[in-house]
């Protein structure tokens, strides 16, 4: 029996044939989907490739920070500092059921270097 027969016996009446039959009938339609996949996905590449090369795709220059921007990050910083203190200090007080004023808070730092979810994997 060819491969068409027996796709054909397969498609039509399976439990005619025997367990060799089915095992390789079931071999062919395997090897036939992803013969299939596989040739969509190469179609896909090309695609993208001519897409790419018909819309132009040009590379990007990289910019040089100026050193004012270097500045400008430092201070940024230091805002984002005090604004840190700011949040911990409001949710201290929340938490604790006083008044912001009375929570004074002197020095904001990492316990851990490491993430939450890491720590929590135990992947130290």
């Amino acid at each position: 029996m060819n491969a068409t027969e027996l796709l054909h016996h397969l498609a039509e009446n399976a439990e005619a044939l025997s367990t060799s039959e089915r095992v390789s009938g079931a071999l062919m339609v395997t090897l036939l989907a992803m013969l299939i996949v596989f040739s969509v996905l190469v179609i896909l590449i090309f695609a993208i490739k001519i897409m790419g090369s018909v819309l132009g795709t040009t590379p990007k220059e990289e910019v040089k920070e100026a050193p004012q921007a270097q500045i400008a990050e430092e201070e940024e910083e230091a805002e984002d500092e005090g604004e840190l203190v700011a949040v911990i200090s409001a949710a201290v007080a929340a938490s604790l059921g006083r008044n912001i004023n009375e929570i004074v808070v002197t020095r904001v730092r990492r316990t851990d270097p490491l993430p939450a979810w890491t720590r929590s994997g135990g992947l130290n």
